[in-house]
């Protein structure tokens, strides 16, 4: 439940919505309350309603310079002891990234997301 592993995937996207474009037009409709609820580690929480295809999992919005970060993760139960926290967001034209991490260091959420902005940029560079 307190992995410190990161799962990254690079795919293919053609929809080409940021992160606050999926806040937008996707996730908000599904939450009981639009405009969430403040939170610990400076996140905002929104509970995801109960007829939707993420009842089981809360969505957490963070600020960062570039935008908000947002978060789904998975709550825990019985089914679930050990639940993750998933980020996608787009690193390039026509390719999104995705992580995943134990939803136990989601207050680390800026630290992660820093160190794989780091990781991705590296990639860049060493693609010139």
């Amino acid at each position: 439940p307190d992995s410190r592993v990161i799962y990254l995937a690079l795919r293919q996207d053609r929809l080409g919505l940021s992160e606050a474009d999926k806040l937008k037009r996707v996730y908000l409709d599904y939450t009981t309350d639009r405009n969430g609820q403040a939170s610990a580690f400076g996140l905002t929480h929104f509970g995801f309603r109960d007829d939707t295809g993420y009842r089981s999992e809360d969505l957490f919005v963070g600020d960062s310079p570039n935008g908000p970060i947002v978060m789904r993760c998975v709550r825990p139960s019985h089914e679930v002891p050990s639940p993750s926290c998933l980020r996608e967001l787009l690193v390039g034209r026509g390719v999104s990234l995705s992580y995943r991490f134990k939803r136990a260091h989601l207050e680390a959420w800026r630290s992660i997301a820093a160190k794989v902005d780091s990781l991705i940029a590296g990639f860049a560079k060493s693609a010139k």
